[in-house]
């Protein structure tokens, strides 16, 4: 399945589609409907079960909105931004270094020298119109706000969620009784008002990420490759094809060493998670700017970061699992990902099967994601539900109001069987779990 095909079927089925759709959306906003918010649910308790408990991580959650001084102090203001350019005819506006490598081929990169990327626009015209481009220009990516009720305190929209957790490191620290090395986790929105934000839920202006920040004082080494093989393990379960790409040049201004996790996609390698050996940086800026001194044993803590991109992560799963099987499309995720993990129909309206298939629907919901549905023929309802990914359909007829047994009947295999009612628990249970 090719991208316009997966975007067009996730929009079909409400798995996301743009932030107000029935106004002019603005780019760069998606919401998620009934399938979306439940897949995007389970691959972060995926996450908090895989990567922050099975570990002995904590978790937190901060606040989106953070003061001016933070990110000063972290060097946002001066280094969180992109190159641009803008047309002198039309007016519209490009990422330079992006425009370049599309246009001409050029690779270049984040700390790339506004002259040589100067030189190069020069072999460019705008893409819309021909127009002649501006030199480069900064741009600050991060969202300004003014708070209070007199506008008079500067804050900004959280860029990335790491900050949270290292200003908040010096209270989680005492309270988890100042043991290390300590890993401290969160998930949430991060804004970032990106230039050309595209390909629907793959470069977003609201994201949500789930990240890891350890914090220790000695053995790097040691540390990150506990980290890289945490990260590889949790994907390795979820079945997807990705590799580690070590990034030499194009690193972020605060980090030591930097990896890449990219999973592959009908679009290419796209990166999901970023690995970074973060050294004392973020401790070292925040004592000074806080003038409260952050230390362990009188050092000052090193940090490893898995920071992944949860939005990205949920593409790249549909991308891979959504397949077609002759007439049929089959969303062959991992069961324990599936949206609906069962759903239950009467084989026809009438005859006193709807109310048992209710029945059963009420006795299955409350410990499962269920669904009930009881129209159109039983053969277009399995074909839905293969193509939302739900494993296991159970189907009330004639034979379950003589002796209370129903037809299981699986996704991949599309194997059926016949299942007493009072089984069931343990039989969605192995089946779902498997």
């Amino acid at each position: 399945m090719n991208y316009e095909e997966l975007v067009e079927l996730a929009l079909r089925r409400g798995f996301f589609f743009p932030t107000a759709e029935i106004y002019n959306p603005i780019a760069g906003y998606w919401d998620y409907g009934p399938l979306g918010s439940s897949l995007k649910r389970k691959i972060i308790e995926f996450w908090r079960k895989e990567v922050v408990r099975k570990n002995g991580f904590v978790e937190l959650e901060g606040s989106v909105t953070l003061p001016e001084k933070v990110f000063s102090s972290s060097g946002h203001l001066k280094n969180f931004v992109d190159p641009i350019t803008e047309c002198k005819k039309c007016g519209s506006v490009y990422r330079a270094d992006k425009l370049i490598e599309e246009k001409i081929g050029e690779n270049v990169n984040e700390g790339t020298d506004p002259e040589v990327l100067n030189s190069l626009l020069k072999k460019i015209k705008c893409p819309k119109c021909g127009g002649e481009l501006s030199e480069v220009k900064k741009f600050n990516m991060m969202f300004k706000l003014k708070v209070g009720a007199k506008l008079d305190e500067v804050a900004y929209l959280r860029p990335e969620t790491c900050q949270n957790i290292f200003i908040d490191f010096p209270r989680i620290f005492k309270v988890m009784r100042e043991r290390m090395p300590l890993g401290i986790a969160q998930v949430g929105k991060s804004f970032r008002n990106e230039i050309s934000p595209r390909r629907s839920i793959l470069r977003m202006r609201e994201f949500t990420q789930a990240e890891v920040e350890i914090f220790f004082i000695e053995d790097s080494d040691k540390i990150i490759n506990w980290g890289l093989d945490i990260i590889k393990s949790f994907f390795d379960k979820l079945g997807l094809e990705y590799r580690l790409r070590e990034l030499k040049e194009d690193k972020p201004f605060y980090s030591k060493k930097s990896f890449d996790l990219e999973v592959k996609t009908s679009l290419g390698w796209i990166e999901v998670v970023a690995c970074n050996h973060r050294g004392d940086y973020d401790l070292s800026v925040h004592s000074k700017g806080s003038g409260k001194e952050i230390k362990v044993n009188g050092k000052i803590p090193e940090v490893f970061e898995l920071s992944m991109g949860v939005d990205r992560l949920l593409f790249a799963l549909l991308d891979r699992y959504w397949i077609k099987e002759g007439e049929r499309v089959v969303l062959k995720l991992p069961r324990f990902l599936a949206p609906i993990d069962v759903a239950i129909f009467p084989l026809v309206n009438k005859s006193g099967m709807p109310e048992k298939a209710k029945e059963i629907y009420k006795l299955l919901s409350p410990h499962f994601d269920a669904f009930y549905d009881e129209k159109g023929s039983i053969g277009r309802r399995y074909r839905r539900q293969d193509e939302i990914g739900t494993p296991i359909c159970i189907t009330v007829d004639g034979q379950t109001l003589e002796d209370n047994t129903v037809t299981l009947r699986d996704r991949d295999s599309m194997e059926q069987e016949r299942v007493k009612i009072n089984e069931l628990f343990d039989k969605l249970y192995n089946k779902l779990s498997s």
